[in-house]
């Protein structure tokens, strides 16, 4: 299994390997405007509370899970972007 998969069915959502359990967390990058949400314990409890009460989203309210999805989107995403665009379909 990749460290980053998307979740089939699911638009914008992955899963991520956790790098110290072993296990998985969910990351949902629509989540608090494009912020990004994630299950772990690090975003629950030291970026969620933040963006509940009305912050912006921003690099220090996401965790690891969520800056790496991001990443991984990103390769994934960014060649079929320049596509459209190039093609004249945006």
């Amino acid at each position: 299994m990749q460290e980053v998969t998307p979740i089939a069915g699911e638009r914008f959502c992955y899963t991520v390997l956790s790098r110290s359990t072993g296990g998985a967390w969910r990351v949902d990058l629509e989540a608090y405007g494009g912020n990004g949400a994630c299950d772990c314990p690090n975003f629950q409890f030291a970026c969620r509370p933040a963006l509940e009460n009305g912050a912006r989203p921003s690099m220090s309210l996401r965790c690891y899970h969520i800056k790496r999805t991001i990443l991984f989107a990103w390769d994934d995403l960014f060649p079929a972007l320049l596509t459209a665009m190039t093609e004249g379909k945006l």
